[in-house]
């Protein structure tokens, strides 16, 4: 079973933002650092406890873009629940 939670404006991810912008709005949210180029991680201490993937997916949620070279614009905002062994409590 999967607890995955997704951002987004409608079903159909019709609206984007500037990639930049949302990379901005989300480093200001505490214990959040840069884990890679297009994802962050909420920590706290040594436990991490999510991940927020910033991308451009289609209508279907199916990611559009590789992460050598990401899109500038973005319409998802993905949190995967990362389960045990993760620092989870």
């Amino acid at each position: 079973m999967s607890y995955d939670l997704a951002a987004r404006h409608d079903e159909n991810y019709s609206t984007s933002m500037a990639r930049q912008t949302v990379y901005e709005i989300i480093l200001d949210i505490p214990n959040v650092r840069p884990n890679g180029a297009t994802g962050f991680i909420l920590e706290q201490g040594e436990s991490i406890h999510m991940e927020v993937d910033v991308c451009l997916v289609t209508e279907e949620g199916d990611i559009l873009e590789e992460t050598d070279s990401p899109s500038p614009q973005v319409n998802c905002i993905k949190l995967p629940h990362p389960g045990w062994g993760c620092g989870w409590p």
